[in-house]
């Protein structure tokens, strides 16, 4: 109950933000604002909702000819088609992400559009595939030095390897994670 309450005051918050984002003509603010609603409706297992707020955050990235705004936007439309379990969607929202992100060099969101693509592939049957995504993703957040990218990244890895029997690769990637978690105080 209290989480939840937590989430509303934020949802509250955020509109509060949009609002006043909207009325001084800040785009990046709105932008950025529909975007949080997203992930709070999102968190909320409103996905319908946080489809719309992520649709609007896309619109104004178009609007702006934003490329690192369409990844980022794109791939929360991947991620909400991954939770609704609507693959060919998400394919396609996270194959966008790429082409809009790969151009200026956003390898955070290019990370990103493959960690989605590797919960396609792995939730449609294509091992091979999924296994590949989620090393790219891994190797890219390797070479930024994210380190909470890199966890996030080991753990898509250890769930995969665990799910297909892969007990001591999976065993391997989770406690490295958890090592690093720990190095970084990561909550």
């Amino acid at each position: 109950v209290y989480k939840r309450q937590m989430f509303d005051e934020a949802v509250d918050f955020y509109l509060m933000s949009l609002e006043i984002d909207q009325e001084i003509d800040d785009i990046q603010g709105v932008a950025s604002s529909l975007g949080n609603l997203g992930h709070l409706h999102s968190k909320l297992g409103n996905m319908d909702d946080a489809r719309e707020y992520f649709d609007q955050c896309l619109a104004l990235h178009q609007s702006n000819k934003d490329s690192m705004g369409m990844s980022v936007a794109l791939n929360n439309i991947s991620s909400v088609h991954i939770s609704k379990k609507e693959y060919d969607e998400a394919l396609r929202a996270s194959t966008k992400a790429i082409r809009y992100s790969a151009p200026v060099n956003f390898m955070g969101s290019l990370a990103n559009s493959y960690a989605n693509k590797g919960k396609i592939f792995e939730a449609i049957g294509f091992n091979d595939s999924a296994s590949y995504y989620f090393n790219k993703s891994l190797t890219i957040r390797e070479l930024r030095k994210d380190q909470d990218g890199i966890i996030a990244s080991l753990v898509d890895l250890a769930q995969f390897e665990d799910n297909n029997g892969l007990s001591d690769q999976a065993i391997a990637h989770a406690k490295r994670a958890y090592v690093l978690a720990e190095q970084i105080q990561f909550s």
